[in-house]
């Protein structure tokens, strides 16, 4: 996508996973079209970044993220 062009995802597509393969593009298309020195933009994706958590979970049984759920596990 070096050319500028929109690459478009199905739901199919995991877009995380595309993000992730090439962050390098991503920062690349972000600066080039000014989205770094854009105040409202910088001002939302802090809003974002505040309500993003970071959960690291491994080797675990009946877990919950989020807020409000209702879980009831049955373990063997």
């Amino acid at each position: 996508m070096a050319d500028g062009a929109t690459e478009t995802l199905s739901h199919n597509d995991d877009p995380v996973t595309a993000i992730e393969a090439e962050p390098e593009v991503l920062r690349g298309q972000l600066i080039a079209s000014g989205a770094d020195r854009d105040e409202q933009i910088l001002a939302a994706a802090q809003q974002v970044l505040a309500l993003t958590r970071n959960v690291y979970i491994q080797d675990v049984k009946g877990v919950q993220i989020g807020d409000h759920n209702t879980q009831h596990n049955t373990f063997n």
